[in-house]
């Protein structure tokens, strides 16, 4: 196995998945905050 590769999809993976928890944090509560996302369901 050629270890540049395994080390850059390793590499590729932990920094997808930092930017994911990252966006969903950052982006995902100020809109929750801003009341874009309703968060306490529809009206009955």
């Amino acid at each position: 196995m050629n270890w540049f590769m395994f080390s850059a999809s390793i590499i590729t993976f932990v920094v997808g998945l930092i930017h994911s928890v990252l966006g969903e944090l950052l982006i995902f509560c100020k809109m929750k905050r801003g009341g874009f996302i309703p968060t306490e369901g529809g009206r009955s």
